[in-house]
């Protein structure tokens, strides 16, 4: 089995599993419902707000209402779903490789043809199709609700370029890879899924969005000199690099304190370093260790045909087996043939009246 075939096995437990199309639905949702319905439904059947509050001179409702019209899907698709959808995309990313590791399955796929390496080429490969998928369905949908809701208005349908449409596509792509490759190297190191999801939700809310937030009000640009490195910062520099919508114009939005290039630049490389450092813990740590880990493992007697838990001790300690069912035997003592194998394999045991076998460095 080759990097084709993994890829095609993981890519069909991700499309078979559920809780990646309940993520994918709940993001299609809340950018229907709050990105669309919610504005056209104030900017239609209410009246603007007066006062300090109220809008800047010259500017109504109706001309706002422009923004939810089919040449703005992509500025509204950007800035509404990379967000919230970066968040899902993080725990798919974390489910694909988080539950192999509370399932055990990771034990059972490091006992096929593919090496380690393939599986994780597969893996990854299958996470970012899963987020491409994520990436077109968003766009479908905000594209048909824009030119409903210009078609019910008599309002303008005109689209945007086709190359407009192609850079926002690769642009939501590359801000959603991100974040599942995130996840994906999280669950990786701490090889569970709870742990990971909540220390990248701690990062996405705590570090940029609330310590980088607050002290970029109060400090400015020294702050932001700093912030530009971080991963989060540039998929904002990467969504401002569209426009504002046309309901946001009003609001004389800051411009992006990095151009485009840098924003992709940046995020390719962290998408680069989460696939390294999760290729370097999987492919030098064990799952399961025989000579390092106390776990117990049978041994089959192969004289009077049952077998017996013994204890895993270092290469070469022997131990005294208990008995067994029957109460007449002992196994005696054991050892290990030779120090256990850097990759999975079935590994000999000595026993007093046979030869038994033991898991070895998964």
């Amino acid at each position: 089995m080759n990097v084709a075939g993994v890829l095609k096995g993981e890519f069909l437990k991700l499309r078979k599993r559920p809780a990646v199309w309940v993520c994918i639905g709940i993001l299609l949702l809340l950018l229907l419902a709050f990105g669309y319905l919610l504005s056209w439904i104030v900017f239609t059947y209410t009246k603007p707000p007066t006062g300090p509050n109220g809008l800047p001179p010259g500017v109504t409702y109706a001309e706002l209402k422009k923004g939810l019209y089919p040449l703005h899907f992509i500025q509204n698709t950007l800035n509404g779903g990379t967000q919230l959808g970066g968040v899902l995309a993080l725990i798919i990313g974390v489910l694909s490789q988080g539950s192999e590791y509370g399932w055990g399955t990771v034990k059972t796929a490091f006992t096929q043809r593919p090496r380690r390496l393939e599986w994780l080429a597969g893996k990854l490969v299958s996470v970012a199709l899963t987020m491409l998928v994520m990436t077109l369905l968003l766009l479908a949908m905000a594209a048909l609700t824009s030119f409903v809701l210009a078609t019910i208005d008599g309002g303008d349908r005109t689209w945007p370029a086709a190359v407009v449409i192609l850079k926002g596509i690769l642009s939501a792509w590359l801000i959603y890879c991100f974040w599942g490759f995130f996840g994906f190297g999280l669950a990786t190191l701490f090889r569970q899924s709870a742990m990971a999801i909540g220390l990248g939700l701690a990062y996405a809310l705590v570090i940029e969005a609330l310590i980088f937030g607050l002290l970029s009000q109060f400090v400015g640009d020294p702050v932001r000199k700093v912030q530009q490195w971080f991963p989060l910062a540039n998929a904002q520099y990467l969504i401002q690099s569209f426009g504002p919508p046309t309901r946001e114009v009003a609001a004389n939005p800051r411009p992006p304190f990095a151009d485009a290039t840098h924003a992709v630049t940046m995020l390719l490389l962290y998408c680069v370093a989460f696939v390294i450092l999760s290729a370097v813990f999987l492919q030098r740590r064990d799952v399961t260790s025989c000579a390092d880990v106390l776990r117990p493992v049978v041994v089959a007697d192969r004289r009077l045909g049952f077998g017996v838990e013994v204890p895993v001790v270092a290469p070469g300690v022997p131990v005294e087996a208990p008995a067994g069912p029957a109460g007449d035997a002992r196994v005696g003592e054991w050892a290990l043939l030779h120090p256990p194998p850097r990759r999975f394999g079935v590994h000999p045991l000595l026993t007093g009246s046979g030869v038994g076998l033991c898991w070895t460095w998964l």
